[in-house]
């Protein structure tokens, strides 16, 4: 069967899913000591937070892309979601060495800049003392270009690798004939567990 990614099951379950992720980060600041001043915890979670939904959003867009493009060239017809679940995947496994690499060669290339003025300005986690917000924009548009071209190397993976989609086919084939029990799956409980491991991770490292 095939899921309607925006459909308003779909959405409705998107919502609770953006939720428990935010969620994940405060428990993530309860737990931490010392704890960082709330500016700067806000700080460093709106940058994951934006940086998430244009991921999301991403993985949409190149699901529903992908699975119609394929679907027009073959027989074989690729569930949106076996997309969905295999680029989130990769996202929060080869994804995060991937980005810890490209935001090493962003921050290199930046210090080269008058973005780098003043140099500590694009350290990640230091806002200044006071914390800047314009210090948080320099931040948060190199970890956005860091996040866009992890993206573009999954993407290419994925188009490099067709046969994998089937991957997805395979982790899915348990729901077949509930679509709503995929949707919840796909977007909610898998989700779910690989954002909270790489908001752990990614958090650990951008503070």
């Amino acid at each position: 069967g095939e899921c309607r990614l925006l459909g308003p099951f779909s959405l409705l379950v998107q919502a609770a899913l953006g939720a428990l992720a935010l969620l994940s980060l405060v428990y993530k600041r309860w737990r931490e000591r010392p704890q960082r001043p709330v500016k700067v915890w806000a700080f460093d979670v709106s940058k994951q937070v934006f940086g998430s939904a244009m991921l999301h959003l991403a993985n949409l867009l190149m699901s529903m892309f992908s699975a119609g493009q394929l679907e027009i060239r073959s027989k074989y017809k690729p569930n949106p979601c076996s997309f969905y679940i295999l680029n989130l995947g990769i996202d929060t496994t080869l994804g995060i060495p991937i980005l810890i690499f490209i935001l090493h060669l962003l921050n290199r290339l930046a210090s080269y800049t008058p973005l780098a003025n003043p140099p500590e300005s694009i350290e990640s986690g230091n806002y200044g003392s006071p914390p800047r917000a314009s210090w948080w924009f320099k931040q948060s548009v190199i970890y956005f270009m860091g996040l866009l071209g992890m993206k573009i190397c999954v993407f290419f993976l994925i188009q490099l690798l067709p046969f994998i989609v089937k991957v997805g086919d395979w982790a899915l084939r348990w729901t077949e004939g509930n679509t709503a029990v995929q949707i919840i799956f796909v977007m909610l409980l898998f989700p779910v567990i690989m954002n909270a491991i790489q908001y752990y991770i990614i958090d650990t490292f951008i503070k």
